[in-house]
């Protein structure tokens, strides 16, 4: 099976084996985490055993390989069993009780509910609204308190529609690919973080500012992004209200977002092509 796994600052997975030290994980250890193993896939089945177990799997074990990941590398409890959608408190959704939400993870700052998909084609609106929606029936159950805060995910191997990916800047869903245009820009923040430092420890100053300029750039949709549903979709005990004003804001945002990402990951390709094959 697959073992547990860590990443560098330019996101490599090492040796399988290496032990990972168990500790409270903050939302962006698991962004980091899961954008790691998907731009990685399919790498994992190319482990021993691992591509035996996974043959019948429709998904050819994307999302059995991405649930072990995290469960050998996170403290016990904190990935949600195969149809638990309650992570153990007794949770049923309000309106449809049988539909699933693919992993469901602990966090230091709340839940974060994930899809994922290992689709070959980019995934549409379509597919967003509806898991969209299965997260607001999740938010919406009556027998239990409010969950507190909610943070989603969506895995597409390979990539959005410019539609699909609107909406889930809008409504909070973070974004997880194998297209560099479409990177979390949590886990894109993270890499000009250490591309930076790597640069000022090679004395290269001139590409140093620039990837902390353009760090600087996308700042407001790091914050935008560590927002997650709760904040915009807000639920007690019965009623709900929507964040129209800040929705519409963040569509309004999306065009310039896009633009910042793109011109990041451009300064972060200089940074990888003046460090050179590892």
């Amino acid at each position: 099976m697959l073992s547990n796994f860590g990443t560098s600052t330019d996101g490599a997975l090492p040796p399988m084996g290496l032990s990972v030290v168990h500790r409270p994980t903050p939302l962006a250890e698991l962004v980091r985490r899961i954008q790691t193993y998907t731009k990685k896939w399919p790498e994992p089945t190319r482990y021993p055993g691992n591509a035996e177990i996974c043959a019948t799997d429709s998904d050819q074990g994307f999302e059995r390989l991405l649930r072990e990941c995290l469960d050998d590398a996170l403290l016990p409890g904190q990935v949600s069993g195969i149809r638990d959608l309650g992570m153990g408190d007794g949770r049923t959704p309000a309106v449809v009780p049988r539909h699933e939400l693919d992993l469901i993870l602990r966090c230091d700052e709340g839940r974060f509910v994930i899809e994922a998909k290992a689709w070959q084609a980019e995934a549409g609106k379509e597919a967003v609204i509806v898991f969209l929606a299965k997260i607001l029936d999740f938010m919406a159950a009556a027998n239990v308190e409010p969950l507190g805060p909610i943070f989603a995910g969506f895995i597409a191997l390979n990539g959005f529609s410019d539609a699909a990916l609107r909406i889930m800047f809008a409504c909070g869903l973070t974004p997880f690919t194998r297209r560099a245009d479409q990177l979390a820009f949590g886990f894109v923040d993270a890499l000009l973080g250490g591309a930076a430092s790597e640069s000022a420890k090679r004395g290269w100053a001139a590409l140093e500012q620039s990837l902390r300029e353009h760090r600087a750039a996308i700042t407001p949709f790091v914050v935008h992004e560590k927002k997650g549903m709760s904040e915009t979709f807000l639920f007690d005990s019965d009623s709900a209200v929507v964040d129209l004003e800040g929705i519409r804001h963040a569509s309004e945002m999306f065009d310039e977002a896009c633009t910042a990402r793109q011109h990041a990951m451009t300064c972060y390709r200089q940074f990888k092509e003046a460090v050179g094959p590892a």
